[in-house]
């Protein structure tokens, strides 16, 4: 009642009496809440058995506190007393009561937040083993027209006779081990991606059927440089699939990646396009894909993928780059692991 009473052993021993008579209900109120309304009325959405059991709890914890008021007011002495009446107690018991069913309220709040959290967190983990599943499919994957043209090409110039078959052998064989090599790394060094790139054009540029040319310039220092494996490999293999399967009279390719100390600039320009192409082809799915991968190591603002043209397509990524493989974390929330490929 006054700021002496702080220092009076009273108030704090009526607190403790007030404490032991009507936690009870609360202790009752927080299980009841959280392990029967909850997911015996609320998880199924029968709201209206929950209401009436909300409503019938709370009735019956007035009924409770009823004769935890009166042992409570038995054993207190206020200076200014309160009798301990049929009144009293109801309003005693009303009032805890009120409070029991605010912290059992309060609990199935946290224990929904709780729940809903989880929820989020396994949803998340749902979709990035599923886009690490998928990746890991594209990883392993060479398109099946390349790897026929490849060997349709070398059993060729086997029969010309040629020195050629061996070397492009090598090539296939370093390429393959390129994309079949384990699956549960992140990051590999940009020079393989781009060692890889090459061996892939020279492959191309070997085929009996091919009709391109393929320009490559890079500028900038690749060493120390650390990328998510097959990324423009696989975008670039996927378009030119994708032009042979149309018959486009397509002349020249040109794909020029700048390399920065963090970033990777690269620019792949389809130029002699039949009419229409740049409308008539689906770019667009070329452009999820690789969205897609890149999703799992990146989140969407940090890199950029975009196809624009009119006379020509060109097809832009501007991609983060590693320096540090021991730090480098993807979406998953797995640390980055270096990787060197065997040979097949």
């Amino acid at each position: 009642m006054d700021y002496n009473e702080f220092f009076e052993a009273s108030p704090y021993k009526y607190a403790f009496i007030n404490f032991c008579c009507f936690i009870p209900v609360c202790l009752l109120s927080v299980y009841l809440f959280i392990y029967i309304l909850l997911p015996v009325y609320l998880q199924k959405k029968k709201y209206v058995s929950f209401s009436l059991v909300f409503f019938s709890w709370f009735s019956f914890a007035i009924f409770i506190n009823y004769f935890f008021a009166g042992l409570f007011l038995n054993n207190i002495h206020y200076k200014n007393y309160i009798a301990p009446n049929f009144i009293n107690k109801i309003n005693f018991s009303y009032a805890n009561t009120t409070w029991a069913i605010t912290v059992g309220l309060v609990a199935l709040g946290i224990k929904l937040t709780k729940n809903w959290y989880w929820e989020q967190k396994e949803n998340l983990e749902i979709v990035a083993k599923k886009a690490r599943s998928d990746l890991n499919i594209q990883k392993a994957f060479i398109q099946p027209d390349f790897l026929l043209r490849s060997l349709d090409s070398i059993a060729a110039k086997i029969d010309t006779g040629s020195d050629e078959p061996g070397i492009m052998v090598l090539k296939l064989s370093d390429l393959l081990s390129y994309s079949l090599y384990q699956n549960e790394v992140d990051l590999v060094p940009l020079e393989k991606e781009l060692s890889g790139l090459h061996d892939f054009i020279s492959l191309e540029e070997k085929n009996l059927d091919y009709l391109f040319t393929i320009n490559v310039q890079v500028n900038g220092d690749a060493s120390n440089k650390f990328i998510p494996p097959v990324i423009i490999l696989s975008m670039l293999q996927k378009c030119i699939v994708m032009l042979h399967n149309e018959d486009s009279n397509l002349h020249e390719i040109i794909v020029k990646i700048n390399i920065l100390s963090d970033q990777a600039f690269v620019k792949i320009s389809f130029f002699n396009l039949k009419n229409d192409a740049h409308k008539t082809l689906d770019w667009e799915i070329i452009i999820q894909n690789t969205r897609n991968r890149l999703n799992v190591f990146f989140a969407p603002d940090e890199y950029r993928i975009q196809v624009t043209g009119e006379k020509e397509t060109v097809i832009m990524l501007n991609i983060p780059l590693s320096d540090n493989l021991s730090g480098q974390i993807n979406n998953s929330g797995k640390k980055a692991k270096p990787s060197f490929y065997e040979p097949v």
